[in-house]
């Protein structure tokens, strides 16, 4: 007997940073592109595809478009990366981006030649599979120019069902706060994040909102949460400590999970007309410190947008609930700040663009 072919499996390996010889160069002409394509996006510039290597397995997210220029295919996919709020860098050489979304999803975006086709290949790096999925297909679908598929439709549970009572949703928000505020106290990298991914979900829950903030800025958490805010630390004793290259990856993660627990706080409490009392009582979140922070962060927003975005919502808040804070951030230099993060919004982040926009009206007449 004899046992059967191996059958090709996808590739698991990370695509090589170093060019393969090309067998053929498929080349663009420039004027080609398609003048219906509005660059908003710091447009990928590529000027020349690699044909696929024959010996290249591709990714199972992957897909082959043909009739159009490459060039059209590369805007079509920057535009999409703006719109879903996606930070990527363009290789124009290479026509390679490396992008993440605010999850911490990684992935790399390739193009090859094949057949007088344009190959896009999506290949997942780090990250939750799930989130992965879905941020493919959407590129995949703009890569073809393809629209976007119909909203799922929503459907309401039924009266006979029986609903959790305010109290119940109360109860189970300080018991869910409690067990988070355990994982935070342990001295395991893995258990502080997923105290911190806890404390992301409470902050933005659709059902009492208001009160899941108020628990967790006057709860034992807020500490913490500042220092990951100020400090990308746990504690301030520990920020002058070197950190391996691991742990300082896992602190920006939790730098950015615990800008958008302060967010979501803060926009709770200002929905339901509460910031202002939150604000009388936790005087840390009226210090200058925390506010040049934040303005810092927003000035970041070329290097670390997902960041800057959760920054700016936080200043939202922050300068509509007290006019001192609105003069302080202005000293500090946020309207500088605030243009260079719009600039950037415009450019590659949706999101960022729209949020930073509406800071600017805020603090525009001062």
């Amino acid at each position: 007997m004899q046992s059967p072919s191996a059958i090709p499996l996808a590739r698991s390996f990370p695509l090589s940073t170093k060019s393969t010889p090309a067998l053929g160069r498929l080349l663009i002409d420039d004027k080609a592109v398609s003048s219906s394509i509005v660059s908003t996006a710091t447009t990928w510039k590529v000027q020349e595809l690699m044909a696929l290597p024959p010996m290249h397995l591709l990714e199972r997210c992957n897909v082959y478009v043909s009739n159009t220029e490459p060039a059209i295919v590369a805007q079509r996919i920057a535009e999409c990366l703006r719109t879903q709020s996606i930070a990527a860098t363009f290789f124009d050489d290479e026509a390679k981006v490396q992008a993440e979304t605010r999850e911490h999803v990684q992935f790399t975006i390739r193009l090859w030649s094949d057949k007088d086709q344009v190959v896009v290949e999506v290949q997942r790096g780090a990250g939750c599979c799930f989130l992965f999925c879905q941020a493919s297909k959407a590129i995949l679908r703009a890569a073809k120019g393809s629209s976007a598929p119909k909203a799922m439709r929503r459907f309401t549970i039924p009266g006979c069902v029986p609903q959790e009572s305010v109290e119940e949703r109360k109860q189970l928000i300080e018991d869910d706060l409690e067990i988070a505020s355990s994982l935070l106290k342990k001295d395991r990298l893995d258990a502080h994040m997923l105290g911190m991914e806890s404390l992301c979900y409470l902050s933005n829950a659709t059902k009492c909102c208001s009160f899941a903030a108020k628990s967790i800025l006057g709860g034992e958490c807020f500490s913490t949460l500042l220092c990951l805010v100020q400090s990308f630390r746990m504690h301030e004793a520990s920020r002058d400590e070197t950190l391996s290259d691991m742990e300082e990856k896992h602190f920006a993660m939790m730098h950015r999970h615990a800008l958008t627990v302060l967010a979501n706080c803060l926009v709770a409490l200002e929905e339901s007309g509460e910031l202002e009392q939150v604000l009388s009582l936790q005087k840390e979140l009226l210090s200058e410190s925390l506010l040049q922070c934040l303005v810092e962060e927003v000035a970041q927003a070329t290097t670390r947008p997902h960041d800057a975005c959760q920054a700016v919502r936080c200043l939202q808040s922050l300068v509509r609930a007290s006019s001192e804070l609105k003069t302080l951030a202005c000293h500090l230099g946020a309207s500088k700040a605030l243009d260079s993060a719009h600039r950037e919004g415009v450019c590659r982040h949706a999101t960022l663009e729209q949020e930073s926009g509406k800071l600017q009206l805020d603090i525009g007449n001062h």
